[in-house]
């Protein structure tokens, strides 16, 4: 139970955080890109700034999923020219995804938030899709993708710490049981007989 809770509870944190960055990003920054205030070499800047800060792989792509700019975080996978079948909107009320976002990370990215069995952990992601929009209309879509080990890392050492409470609990508990047989129900038997 503590194991499914905790891994709900990170999903949930983790792509909370991905997706509000993403629409910090994709609100505050990007729109500039379109009303063409902004140039493509300040669309990296703050691609590879948020991407470092989310430790995650960025896409910034257009209505019809073509690329546009991307950031790349360690030795995640390379970003598509263009996204096939793209849908922003395949992820229905959930904020994020788990999967391999079409192929892409051959089953290393998470889409969407949900129960995903322990032997997928390695090479899964996390991803998220904020919209941008300029004048009232979307012109792109911002994808940020996270690998899912950071999650299982995460996951690993919040249990290794639950685990030692519950055994220091287990033990205490022990002793506390071994002290009421000895100092309490021993003694109480020894009066019942004597008394009998």
């Amino acid at each position: 139970l503590s194991s499914t809770l905790t891994t709900h509870y990170l999903e949930s944190s983790i792509s909370g955080n991905m997706y509000q960055s993403a629409n910090l990003l994709a609100s505050n920054y990007l729109p500039d890109y379109f009303s063409k205030t902004s140039a493509l070499a300040d669309v990296y800047t703050q691609l590879n700034g948020m991407s470092d800060y989310l430790n995650s792989d960025i896409w910034f792509v257009d209505n019809e999923g073509s690329l546009l700019a991307s950031a790349k975080s360690g030795d995640v996978s390379y970003a598509p020219s263009r996204i096939e079948n793209f849908d922003p909107a395949e992820s229905g009320s959930d904020r994020s995804q788990t999967g391999d976002y079409h192929g892409y990370f051959d089953n290393d990215v998470i889409t969407v938030t949900v129960p995903v069995t322990y032997g997928y952990f390695n090479s899964e992601m996390i991803s998220v899709i904020a919209p941008v929009t300029e004048n009232f209309s979307t012109h792109g879509y911002l994808l940020v993708h996270k690998p899912y080990s950071q999650i299982t890392d995460a996951h690993s050492v919040l249990m290794r710490n639950t685990y030692i409470v519950i055994l220091i609990i287990y033990v205490l508990s022990f002793i506390i049981l071994l002290g009421v047989h000895f100092l309490i129900y021993r003694p109480l038997v020894k009066i019942t007989n004597a008394a009998k």
